[in-house]
Order: structure tokens, then sequence, then C-alpha cells
């Protein structure tokens, strides 16, 4: 198998003099960042390996990629980098320090990567001053192939216009030990396959393959840089948890820097709630400019109320539009930190679905012995003997936060009135009993059929005044229309998505990012309808 190595372990940066950047008593850390590679070794069936390295040897890796080229000019611009040291060992309280890596605690970040690290060493960081005529490097004596291949040099070159770029190489000596829980993970077991995301596979009991992580702590020293640069530098929103309260009043935590060398009065600062303007306090005094040397990192407040619903993008910014831009920095980059805050959606009211019905008389001969089709009687409306369609529409069901996917109903019945017991025609007593009858689903919509047995009221033989005379009851029944409420319930499930921020680290070195995630839920309501009886579809003689 083709042999891989995605390690982030080359760093690209501006060359200081020999001999005068270690030296230099104001020097300090600047950054921190973990950087997490991976290389893959195999044997084959017929129990060789591959070239890429076999266990219990020490190997020579040069790293093969680059930190992102913005990096560069990310330190450079403030900073006169003065050396690079790199460590394959480090804890949880250096990882937190460095911000973490891709948003993973250390729990999950030592579970799924660093227990598979080897033993590894990492050389002296050695600059090479010309990046684009030297193709070998050196380290320990040794002399490797340039680690960049042409396609990732010419991507470079072409950010940097083509001027020349000094490199710091990190190479690294490794021993993988073939023990599964430490030194690597097996690429042959489909749990770990299932687990990192790989394919899954089927492989000879002969083959092996394992995955080593290269799991590295990069720091970065360097001076001030004798021009001044004004940096928003972190936004806390001041929130607990993953979203704001609707219409909740928090407090906002932004600190501004400053770096180079001298200082600057009256700079423009402020907090922005979405297009909304802040005020932005100092030790609780309003403060719309500020006074800051080099090296100050001063801290401010904003109040802010969070939306009823949807999000809001907080933002820290100094020295540049919407503000007045007052200085000129070595960089503008860096002048506006934001953040985007979710607000947590309230469940909605309960809202009643709709319930309709469609009356169909029977049809079939009349006294004459003509037949008569079966018709449509108008919606909400029946008559004694019709078949009756009732249809339930619920309402979308109203997620508890997100937006509403998908949903359906799985369960729905109906209530409808049972004829008196002692019913007739000629004495039509009122029902005094109901029955439920299950509901057919199907996506958005339920129905059911029923025949309408129970109530001729309304009725009128055409042949004198409306209803029918009871001997028993000795008077008129039946003669008005009347309606009978039906009511159905229903069951649905649905599914929903939601977005929510993930941080880690605080202070500076606070990274957050925003992942979707997917949740489902259930919901029940009921909906009523008045059905009109307004007389007889058929008679009894």
């Amino acid at each position: 198998m083709k042999y891989k190595l995605i390690l982030m372990l080359l760093v690209l940066f501006i060359a200081v003099p020999a001999g005068t950047a270690f030296a230099l008593p104001e020097e300090e850390v600047i950054d921190r960042e973990i950087s997490t590679g991976y290389y893959d070794i195999w044997k084959h069936s017929d129990g060789t390996w591959q070239v890429t390295g076999r266990p219990g040897g020490w190997h020579n890796v040069v790293a093969e990629a680059a930190f992102r080229a913005d990096k560069l000019r990310e330190l450079g611009g403030d900073w006169t980098i003065t050396r690079v040291e790199a460590t394959g060992e480090f804890g949880r309280d250096e990882y937190e320090y460095a911000g973490g890596w891709w948003g993973d605690d250390w729990e999950r970040y030592n579970l799924l990567y660093y227990r598979y690290r080897p033993k590894t060493q990492f050389t002296t960081p050695k600059l090479v001053e010309d990046f684009i005529e030297s193709q070998v490097v050196e380290a320990n004596g040794k002399t490797a192939e340039a680690p960049m291949d042409d396609e990732l040099r010419q991507s470079i070159l072409t950010y940097f216009e083509g001027e020349t770029i000094p490199v710091w190489i990190i190479e690294l000596w490794n021993q993988f030990e073939m023990q599964e829980g430490y030194g690597g993970i097996d690429l042959t077991n489909p749990a770990k396959r299932q687990q990192y995301g790989l394919p899954p596979k089927t492989f000879s009991d002969d083959v092996e393959g394992w995955r080593i992580f290269l799991p590295a702590l990069i720091t970065w020293y360097g001076v001030p840089k004798e021009e001044i640069n004004l940096v928003a530098s972190s936004l806390d929103p001041g929130i607990t948890g993953d979203e704001a309260e609707p219409g909740e009043r928090y407090t906002a935590t932004i600190k501004l820097k400053c770096f180079g060398v001298g200082s600057a009065e009256n700079v423009p600062i402020g907090g922005f709630n979405g297009q909304y303007r802040a005020t932005l306090k100092k030790n609780g005094q309003s403060v719309t400019n500020d006074n800051l040397t080099s090296g100050d990192i001063k801290t401010y407040t904003f109040d802010w109320t969070a939306p009823e619903s949807g999000e809001t993008v907080l933002k820290g910014v100094i020295d540049t539009p919407p503000l007045e831009n007052k200085y000129s920095e070595t960089t503008e980059n860096d002048n506006i930190i934001e953040e985007t805050v979710f607000v947590r959606q309230p469940p909605a009211p309960p809202s009643t679905g709709n319930l309709s019905f469609q009356a169909t008389s029977q049809g079939g001969k009349d006294i004459y012995g003509e037949y008569i089709s079966p018709t449509n009687r108008p919606a909400n409306t029946a008559k004694w003997e019709d078949m009756v369609t009732a249809t339930l529409k619920p309402p979308a069901p109203n997620p508890p936060r997100g937006t509403l996917k998908s949903w359906s109903i799985t369960s729905a019945s109906i209530t409808i009135p049972v004829q008196h017991p002692q019913w007739s025609f000629n004495t039509p007593y009122a029902p005094v009993s109901k029955k439920t009858l299950n509901m057919t689903a199907s996506g958005h919509t339920a129905t059911a059929q029923f025949k309408e047995d129970w109530a001729i009221d309304g009725f009128n033989s055409g042949s004198g005044a409306p209803g029918v005379y009871s001997h028993i009851e000795e008077r008129i029944m039946a003669d008005k229309p009347q309606p009978y409420t039906i009511t159905a319930t229903y069951a649905i499930k649905y599914t929903y998505e939601y977005k929510v921020r993930r941080c880690s680290g605080s202070g500076e070195n606070r990274r957050c990012r925003t992942v979707t995630r997917t949740g489902s839920g259930t919901d029940s309501g009921t909906a009523s309808a008045n059905l009109l009886i307004n007389g007889a579809g058929k008679v009894p003689y």
C-alpha cells in the first residue's frame, strides 16, 4: 500500500541573523500549538515489510507537510522569531495551554492519539536559508531529500510571490514497538477502523498494518518588533453552556493587546452585538478610547441582550472600521475578534391539528326502482347511513432547538358517538356513549372511515313538519340539524438539526468551532371538529 506521512511539523518563518537571536534577554514564548500527524506501515502476506518501516527499529522520518503559510505572517507581523522547539512529550497542562487539537479535550486526545505514539526523538530544528535553491537537508549528520514535493513547494512559493523563504526542518527519529494500546493502532482490526472512520476491509491473517501517530508540541520564541500592532485577542460571551437564553442579558469580556515598541494614545475601542454598538466598560467606567503601551493586555466588558431566537454575532474591535482607523500598524488582520452565539429556542405553545369530514351517500334504488349513484355531501355534514371519511392533519412539531428536518404520524385514533341502545327510527334517542377507532397514518395525514348510524337530526319526510313523532315519547324528535363534536388524538416522531459551539482552552488560547448536531423527539396532540347531522340518507320503509 502507498506510504503515507501526514505530519504538521515543518515550520516556515522569516530568518534572523545567526548568533544573535538566541541571546536576546527579552526573548519570550509567543505561541504554542499542537500538531498530530501519522504514518502507516504494512507487512505483506508473504511476510515482507514495506520500505516505509518495520516494528522494533529506529526510523528516520522528515516531516512532509507544513504549517499554514499564514502562520508565518501571523507571528512575523508582530515578532522577530528567534527559535522554534518541538517535543513529543507533553501532558494535560501543556496540551490545554496550547489550545488543544480540533476541539478535543485531553481525555479524548490521549485515548485516540497520544497513547499511540512511538518512542520519538526530535532533532534541534535546523534553518535552511534558501528554500528555493535547497534540495536537501541535513540532520544528525545524515542527508535526506527535501521534505516537500514539487506541488506543495510551488503552492508556498506562489503564496509568498516567489521571495526567498527560510525553512525550519524538524526531523524525527522514532521507534515503533508492536504493542497494541501503546505503539500504534492495528489497521486490520475492524473495530479500530470504524473508530477512526476508516472504510471497512478484510485482510489475510498474514497481513499486518499499523498506524503510528506523531503528536508534537510546537513552541515559538521571539522578541517584539519595533512596530506597533493593536490586537483584539480574546472574547468570552459570558454565557453558561452552549446557548444563550432568549431575551436574557449577559456580560461579555474582551481582551485587547498592544505589541511592538512604543505606545498609542486614545485608541478607538468598542464591543458590538450584531450591528448594535454596546457600551464598553473598564473597571466599571464607560470608555470609547484608551491608551495602550507595548506589552499591555487590557480587559473590558460590555453588556448585551440575546435575541428571542436564532443567533447573534459578538465582536471586540480596536482601531479599525466600523471604528476610526487611527493608527498605522504592521497588520490589521487581528483588530477584530468575533464569536457567533446561538440562542436556545423555547418550546412553542401547543397547537391543534386540522380534522375534517367528507360524507358520501350509499346510493341504491329509489322507490321507483331507479338506481341513485353515491354522492358527496357538503364538507363536514352527513346524513344517517352515510359513509364518512375523517381526515386528520396535525401541525408540524416544534423541535426544542434548531430546525425541523422531518416528521411523521406514528399513531392516531378517532372517537365517535355510538347509537343509543333504545334508538329506533320512530324514536331516535340521542347517543349517550362513544367508541374509539384506529386511524390509518401515512406521513403527515391520518384517515378513518365510519358509518353515521347514531342520529337523524334534521329529518324531513317531505310530507309535513320536520322530524318524526314518537308515540313512546309523545313528542316530535330529531326535527333540527344537530352538530356532534368528534375528537382525534395523534402521536408523531420527528428529527431536527441544531448548531452548538465547542470551545477548548481559555483566555487568548480559547478556540471555538461550530458543530451541527442531529436530534429526535416525539409529540402528541388532539384535534376536534363538528360533524353536522342534517337528515337521513335512507329511510327504513
